[in-house]
C-alpha cells in the first residue's frame, strides 16, 4: 500500500492499462495484486496528473502491461509465499504475446503439515495476458487483461469457522492505434469489474434464546 503525504491508501487511484483497478492488492494490502513479471511500466503521480488519470484525492498510480519481447523469453520464480511463471513470444517485427501467472502456496503447506485450526486460510492468485497485433506499418491493435482473486477457506482460531469467500478484480481492454496525418490516434474500450462473496460463522457462543446465523 502507498501512503502519499500522510493520506491513506484508499485515496490513491490505481490504473492498469488505463482502466481503474479496484482491488490492486492481495491479502488486505500485504502483497501487490499484479505479478511483477507482467508489469512493463509504472508512473506515480503524487500531485498534478494528466486528464487520463482521473480522480484520486492524494495520488494516481498508472501501471502498464509488459510488451512482448523479441524472440521467446520465459521466467519462473519462487518466493516465501508464492510461485510465479511468465513467458513472452514475439510474432513478426512488432507483434507478440505475453502471459504471466502467480499463486500463493502457504495455505497448501499449512493444510498438509499442521492441524486445521492452525492452517492459513488465505490464498491468492492472478493471471495477466497481453497481445500486440500490427495492422500495416502505421496501425495496430493491443489487447490486455488481468484476473486476480483472494480466497478465504477454513478457520481462524478464536475468530471464525467454516469460512468460505472470495473477492477480486477483472480487467479487459482493447486499444487501436493509427498514425493519421502525422498524429497518433488511440482509441480504447475496456471494462473493469470487482466482485466478491463471503460466508462466515462466528465462533462466539449465541446468547440464551438466540441462534447462530451465517453472515453473507
Amino acid at each position: 500500500e502507498l501512503w502519499t503525504r500522510g493520506a491513506p491508501w484508499s485515496q490513491t487511484r490505481v490504473y492498469f492499462d488505463g482502466l481503474p483497478l479496484f482491488n490492486p492488492v492481495h491479502t488486505v494490502g500485504v502483497f501487490s495484486g499484479l505479478n511483477p513479471d507482467a508489469i512493463g511500466s509504472v508512473f506515480f503521480y503524487p500531485g498534478v496528473r494528466s486528464a487520463s488519470i482521473g480522480a484520486g484525492a492524494a495520488a494516481g498510480l498508472d501501471i502498464g502491461s509488459r510488451r512482448p519481447t523479441s524472440g521467446f523469453l520465459g521466467s519462473a520464480g519462487l518466493s516465501v509465499v508464492s510461485g510465479r511463471v511468465a513467458a513472452t513470444q514475439s510474432i513478426g517485427s512488432r507483434g507478440g504475446i505475453m502471459l504471466a501467472a502467480r499463486r500463493s502456496y502457504v495455505d497448501l503447506l499449512t493444510r498438509w503439515f499442521v492441524d486445521s485450526t492452525s492452517s492459513v486460510p488465505d490464498a491468492f492468485d492472478d493471471g495477466t495476458a497481453r497481445g500486440d497485433l500490427p495492422l500495416g506499418a502505421t496501425a495496430g491493435i493491443t489487447a490486455s487483461g488481468l484476473w486476480e482473486r483472494d480466497y478465504v477457506t477454513g478457520n481462524v482460531r478464536d475468530l471464525l469457522r467454516d469460512t468460505r469467500g472470495h473477492w477480486g478484480n477483472g480487467v479487459a481492454r482493447l486499444t487501436a492505434t493509427a498514425l493519421v496525418g502525422g498524429l497518433l490516434s488511440r482509441t480504447t474500450a475496456g471494462v473493469s469489474r470487482f466482485a466478491g462473496h463471503l460466508r462466515t460463522e462466528s465462533l462466539r457462543a449465541p446468547a440464551a434464546g438466540q441462534l447462530a446465523v451465517p453472515v453473507h
